[in-house]
């Protein structure tokens, strides 16, 4: 199936959908400055930019005022925007159009960041024109004026639309590293929105590679942001990139599903592009399936919206996709043409002469950073050499007798350095092990937004962790966990990884399923990707859980626990929910047996605590026992009146206290709650 859907990145993409509407409205019937009403009109232009022609009119009343105003700036923005409605409708010539009249009269000395903007957003419309060495040409532009602006998030945004460049030139290895780029940009800052994105790219550029596996992993962390977001569109982009997947490993039936639901969406949206991608994955879905006068049908409507909004990309891929059709279904004459048709528009996109200009451009930017660099390097040798020329003659006896030295113990040190070397390497492979496991968690503000008083004591014994919290929201339902993994370090983490994705899984299936039937599917699922049929030679690996459902409509926290409790404290009381004593793997006899669910009724200010076993089971005090479960809920009991950020602190230092020299002896987490 040919290339997947990829997110781009402009800075009008995300629009506020909650705007007061009425209340705008309102306000163009009174007397107010032009300037707000040039603001009201921008801001209803984005409201209703999917209602027809009506966010169309606002926006061009708010350019004739911007112009009757003379403010270049304004008239800039708007143009800006008028060319991003166009793009979304498909209307690339006038997208183009509009850009270039933005980049007339916005001066870049002057209107730096939104000078660099509109070359960002120019570049994206070439991209999809396939004019791929002047979308590069623009993206350099953007990138280089975004540097100079300090703007972190716009070069991160150019990067990964660069990413895509190499991408669609088949470059995966190059594009992955622009998009990584990307990610980065979005951990640190913690923007789960763009941070989706850079996954979903990133799952498109593996499987390309052919490694499937990782590029559901991206998928499905992906999809996992979006759908706690409530982006449907990101919702529908990984829907179609996950069914992607599927047809490639066979499953033509649940890809077509899948495919079939993305494109409703798409239409729904009015997104031309993607609709036109996802009719060519129905199309080779239904191929797959045998239904090939289906795969005809959809194919050549979707090849007619290309040509129509002249998106070269895309009718490079249904040409290919025809050409395959007519094979099968032995139209080889058919078949001759859709591949001629298909070679002429991949050379003129694609072709060495393209990859040519491209390297070009690339090269002379890379150069103009050196340059750069090189002056920067000049000033600095410059004032470095007198230190040289005094600090010479010392630095050169201390080399003769280093000499010396190492020539005496060289046999040592080589087996010492080796070993270091060793070392090093297996450091350097876990630390970036950890990078990923921390990739894969919920993001911080993503789980503010919906517990604004919480708090996460998340301790590894080791670089990577075996322990991981999970959370989810679908509607009104929020899911929440906290995971203990059968054992720590490197093993502890691929088990994490594994519990992770399945969760994310199970609830995306069917987001109805009580607490205690999520973790039934989960032991089903563990048990079924770690073989395990009850032998005694067998993996005993698994995990111990606390899992949570709350209803917000109602406020009833449903919970099942496999090993771990729930400690809720209400009007000062803690009460113990037990967990079931059974497992998330195989269970023996209880292998039988569904976990139990618990429903509890919250009230305001009541506080949940979900914890694995390792706060409980660290030794320490003064005839180095175990922390135990007893002392942890009188600990728990004494700091609840706290507020949650200083629950996280305090059990941080009695856990130091209680320590004192001992080793930690397991990872640690405890998520709590105040509702």
């Amino acid at each position: 199936m040919k290339k997947l859907l990829l997110l781009f990145t402009g800075l009008l993409f995300v629009f506020n959908l909650n705007a007061q509407t009425d209340s705008l409205k309102k306000l163009l019937t009174q007397k107010i400055v032009d300037t707000t009403r040039f603001n009201v009109l921008f801001e209803l232009s984005q409201t209703y930019r999917d209602s027809g022609e009506i966010g169309m009119q606002y926006i061009h009343q708010a350019l004739e005022l911007a112009k009757k105003m003379d403010n270049i700036k304004l008239v800039g923005s708007a143009y800006h925007k008028i060319g991003y409605f166009q793009y979304c409708k498909g209307d690339y010539q006038l997208a183009v159009d509009s850009y270039k009249k933005a980049l007339l009269v916005l001066d870049p000395k002057v209107h730096k960041k939104q000078h660099a903007d509109v070359d960002n957003d120019l570049g994206l419309v070439y991209k999809s024109i396939g004019n791929y060495d002047l979308a590069l040409s623009f993206f350099i532009a953007a990138l280089d004026e975004y540097s100079k602006a300090n703007y972190s998030m716009g070069v991160a945004m150019v990067n990964n639309n660069i990413g895509q460049i190499y991408y669609f030139q088949n470059n995966f290895k190059l594009a992955i590293s622009y998009f990584e780029k990307y990610a980065s940009f979005a951990r640190r800052s913690g923007n789960a929105t763009s941070l989706a994105g850079a996954e979903n790219n990133l799952g498109g550029a593996y499987s390309e590679m052919g490694n499937l596996a990782k590029a559901l992993f991206h998928y499905q962390f992906a999809f996992h942001l979006y759908d706690s977001l409530g982006s449907r569109f990101g919702v529908a982009i990984l829907n179609d990139n996950i069914a992607t997947i599927l047809y490639k490993m066979g499953d033509f039936k649940l890809a077509l599903a899948k495919h079939l639901y993305s494109y409703r969406l798409f239409r729904e949206f009015g997104m031309k592009e993607q609709m036109i991608y996802s009719g060519n994955n129905i199309g080779l879905d239904y191929m797959g399936l045998g239904k090939y006068q289906l795969a005809e049908k959809s194919m050549k409507e979707a090849l007619s919206l290309a040509i129509e909004i002249g998106h070269n990309e895309a009718q490079e891929g249904l040409y290919e996709s025809l050409s395959l059709l007519y094979q099968k279904t032995k139209r080889y004459s058919q078949a001759l043409d859709a591949y001629k048709s298909y070679t002429s528009i991949k050379d003129s996109i694609s072709g060495k002469e393209t990859q040519k200009e491209i390297a070009e451009i690339q090269t002379k930017y890379e150069a103009a950073k050196k340059e750069q660099a090189l002056l920067k390097q000049q000033i600095q040798i410059r004032n470095q050499k007198r230190m040289l020329v005094y600090g010479g003659a010392a630095i050169f006896g201390f080399a003769i007798l280093s000499t010396l030295l190492i020539t005496a113990n060289r046999k040592k040190k080589k087996l010492y350095v080796a070993l270091l070397g060793e070392q090093r390497k297996i450091t350097e492979s876990i630390t970036y092990a950890s990078k990923i496991q921390s990739a894969v968690l919920p993001p911080i503000d993503l789980i503010k937004q919906y517990f604004p008083d919480h708090f996460i004591f998340y301790k590894p014994r080791d670089i990577v962790s075996g322990d991981f919290y999970w959370f989810s929201v679908n509607r009104s339902r929020i899911y929440f966990a906290a995971v203990d993994c059968t054992g720590h370090g490197v093993p502890g983490a691929f088990m994490s990884i594994l519990g992770f994705t399945m969760l994310n899984q199970i609830v995306s299936e069917d987001p109805d399923l009580s607490a205690s039937q999520i973790l039934d599917n989960l032991r089903l699922d563990v048990k079924k990707a770690l073989h395990q049929s009850g032998s005694i030679h067998e993996p005993h690996d698994g995990m111990d859980v606390a899992l949570c459902v709350l209803n917000t409509d109602n406020s009833m926290l449903q919970y099942a626990g496999a090993h771990n409790p729930l400690f809720l404290i209400h009007e000062g009381e803690l009460v113990e929910y037990a967990a079931d004593l059974m497992p998330i793997g195989h269970a023996g006899k209880f292998e039988s047996r569904s976990f139990t669910n618990h429903e509890i009724e919250l009230a305001k200010g009541d506080i949940i605590y979900l914890f694995s076993d390792g706060y409980v089971d660290q030794f320490g005090g003064e005839d180095g026992q175990k922390f135990k479960r007893s002392l942890f809920r009188k600990t728990l009991l004494s700091i609840n009146k706290q507020s949650m950020s200083e629950q996280e602190r305090l059990l941080g230092e009695t856990l130091d206290r209680w320590k004192q020299k001992n080793e930690q002896v397991d990872d640690i987490l405890v998520f709590g709650v105040r509702y």
